[in-house]
């Protein structure tokens, strides 16, 4: 996933949420990534099923794919995508934000190992 500290702080833009339905036993996931500078993916479904999509978005500039991923966070959440994660506040209807942990990026780890 791609960052820019000019506008969201530390986020990496990338973020995986899910809601649970224990009346239905549905499980639903969305994930959210800016891939380049200028890339939304956007994955969704059913947890174990095949039922889902995917979206790819192109923008002009890396600003206005970072502001629709950031919109449709917060349509999916109900929550800002720049607020730090620890005030991430589930709200009853929207979907949750699993954490994640990330390890080095690539570029580090192709050059410890040589």
């Amino acid at each position: 996933a791609w960052s820019d500290r000019r506008r969201f702080g530390e986020h990496l833009f990338d973020a995986s949420l899910v809601k649970t339905d224990v009346g239905s036993g549905r499980n639903a996931y969305y994930h959210l990534q800016l891939l380049t500078p200028s890339t939304v993916v956007r994955r969704w479904g059913r947890v174990g099923t095949t039922q889902g999509g995917t979206k790819v978005e192109e923008f002009d500039t890396w600003v206005e794919a970072a502001e629709a991923l950031a919109a449709v966070f917060r349509e999916k959440t109900g929550n800002l995508f720049a607020q730090p994660r620890s005030s991430f506040t589930p709200l009853p209807g929207f979907m949750r934000l699993v954490d994640k942990e990330y390890g080095p990026a690539a570029d580090d780890d192709a050059s410890s190992s040589s």
